[in-house]
């Protein structure tokens, strides 16, 4: 896994706080990380497919 579970739930849990202020949610289910893990991989694929094969820095590619 990539991801910090513990960063990633501390950040989901605050932001629901701002973005539904009349719910109070406490838990994150576990397939939350999975599914986040799984998009960023495929976010990290998709950058490196796209790059362009000139030098060695992976550059961010503007859409």
């Amino acid at each position: 896994m990539l991801l910090n579970k513990s960063a990633v739930r501390t950040t989901i849990l605050s932001r629901a706080k701002v973005l539904r202020p009349g719910h109070e949610f406490t838990q994150v289910a576990p397939t939350v990380y999975l599914q986040l893990d799984q998009k960023l991989r495929r976010y990290i694929d998709d950058l490196i497919t796209r790059h362009p094969s000139t030098g060695k820095t992976i550059k961010q590619i503007l859409c």
